[in-house]
């Protein structure tokens, strides 16, 4: 029993934290938005937009996901150096909106890593027209008005990625990549976890901004990444965008849905003002009932449960070793993406060999073959004239009945049409596949090239020392034959020189 007495105010807080925390819960999770600011499949379009009140720029386009046939926005295929962009061409009147988000992040298979990420905007509606897109995660800086970023590549090495952050700038700050959102963000932001599809819940009321996340299928847990109040460089209102580049590295950008609610301030306090007639102020609710006490039992029991929570049993040391070995696994594991990364950023700072250079080329004129497949002439006729078929087919079905025929007709073409185009998509990226694996028997060739040269030098280098080396004795054998012959040839002049000498020696004597 005086065990208990320490944990009163740990129950206290228990019991007060979700008083607190229901207040900042996100209230608008799941459900339909204003039409105009809102799209989910199947996508409702427009004779001028795939995507009925949204527009796009870039590489941002609405397709089919295959695994599960819901329309989708892309706004990056999973392809280096792509940016996409897409807005609501509905203006916003006021500051005052809520709604969520569903994307998700899939990293390209030829990418060691997720990049660059994707950006949620609220944008001064000032050249809104002739907003084009660009490298600040997909949008053309600079920009006015409030970013909430994904920013899924890390720069700086100092903050788990997928990290995100939310940025008001009134059009006078630069935009560094580099920095990972520091000196700017409003408040600490927070990590998700990528290649899950995910919803992102928003709200701006009263110039404070919310942002949640809940991970996976069905949404129904919920944690809040950041909170802060903001100021808006604008008061009348803005528009809302999207957008999602890629650069060295790359991922695959999906939008699946965008529910959102705006709401003006003023009409807001308007509605506070209005009196209806006869309309009567609903009676109060009665006060909830008074709680029923609790037994001893039930109390005891409960604290029982809470020492258990508090002061959890100690783990056997099999379990401490298993701990220990899950520590050192998942450190390994992040040193090894450390490491992987440092070698990415090496490779990216030495300069490229002429090998590279031809691989290079040799996959931009691929790349430039699989476009210029997509628009193959015979493909594109069949499918404008299909479309325009299908158009004036549509145009006269308004007048006559009968057209509806037509336009079934020109539907069909433009199936048959888009089937040829995904028979020439599936020759070139078979082709592209091909292409591939050559490069890869390229480089192992080039490879082993290298390993030759590098031994037939070795190989050059060792004969070389050796042919020095014989030069050096034959040149000290032939050092002494010359000596020992100029020798000889001195004792024979020198034993000459003595004999005659001895004669001469011989002959004076006679005579005397």
């Amino acid at each position: 029993a005086p065990r208990l007495f320490p944990l009163l105010p740990a129950l206290l807080l228990l019991l007060a934290l979700p008083a607190s925390s229901a207040s900042n819960f996100p209230t608008f999770t799941a459900g339909a938005g204003s039409p105009d600011f809102s799209f989910n499949h199947p996508f409702k379009t427009s004779s001028d937009s795939p995507i009925q009140g949204w527009s796009t720029r870039g590489s941002a386009v609405a397709t089919t996901r295959r695994s599960s046939g819901a329309d989708v926005l892309q706004l990056t295929p999973a392809f280096a150096s792509r940016a996409g962009f897409a807005y609501a061409t509905r203006r916003v009147e006021g500051n005052y909106f809520e709604g969520y988000v569903d994307f998700e992040i899939n990293k390209g298979k030829r990418s060691p890593v997720h990049a660059d990420g994707l950006a949620f905007w609220f944008l001064d509606g000032e050249g809104m027209a002739a907003m084009e897109s660009g490298g600040m995660f997909g949008l053309k800086a600079p920009f006015r008005g409030l970013a909430i970023v994904v920013d899924t590549y890390s720069n700086s090495r100092k903050k788990r990625h997928p990290y995100v952050y939310a940025w008001v700038n009134d059009g006078t700050q630069e935009f560094n990549d580099a920095a990972d959102g520091d000196g700017v963000e409003i408040a600490p932001g927070c990590h998700i976890d990528p290649d899950v599809e995910t919803r992102m819940y928003v709200k701006l009321e009263n110039g404070y901004l919310q942002v949640a996340f809940s991970l996976g299928h069905g949404h129904y847990r919920w944690f809040t990444c950041f909170q802060g109040p903001v100021r808006l460089p604008f008061n009348s209102g803005g528009y809302f965008a999207l957008s999602a580049d890629t650069g060295h590295f790359f991922s695959e950008h999906l939008i699946f849905q965008v529910q959102m609610k705006a709401t003006p301030q003023a009409s807001t306090e308007k509605e506070s003002e209005v009196q209806v007639d006869g309309y009567e102020e609903p009676a109060p609710a009665p006060p909830p009932p008074p709680r029923a006490k609790k037994s001893r039992e039930e109390m005891a029991r409960e604290m029982a449960e809470n020492d258990r929570f508090f002061h959890p049993p100690q783990k056997t040391a099999a379990e401490l070793d298993a701990a220990k070995e899950r520590l050192y696994m998942k450190g390994f594991e992040k040193h090894r993406r450390s490491v992987e990364d440092d070698i990415d950023q090496g490779e990216d700072e030495i300069p490229p060999s002429e090998f590279d250079l031809k691989i290079r080329d040799l996959s931009k004129a691929l790349e430039d073959r699989v476009i210029a497949g997509a628009n193959h002439p015979g493909t594109q006729k069949k499918a404008n004239d299909a479309v325009q078929s299908a158009s004036q087919a549509l145009t006269a079905s308004y007048s006559h009945k009968t057209s509806i025929v037509n336009a079934q007709r020109g539907l069909a073409a433009a199936r048959e049409a888009a089937g040829e185009i995904e028979k020439w998509s599936g020759a070139l990226r078979s082709e592209m596949v091909h292409l591939e694996n050559r490069l890869v028997v390229l480089k192992q060739i080039a490879e082993d090239l290298r390993a030759a040269h590098e031994s037939l030098v070795d190989d050059v280098s060792s004969v070389t020392s050796d042919v020095k080396r014989h030069a050096e004795n034959h040149l000290s054998h032939r050092t002494a034959e010359f000596v020992f012959v100029l020798l000889s040839q001195v004792l024979v002049a020198l034993l000459i020189l003595y004999l005659r000498r001895m004669q001469k020696s011989n002959k004076y004597g006679r005579i005397v």
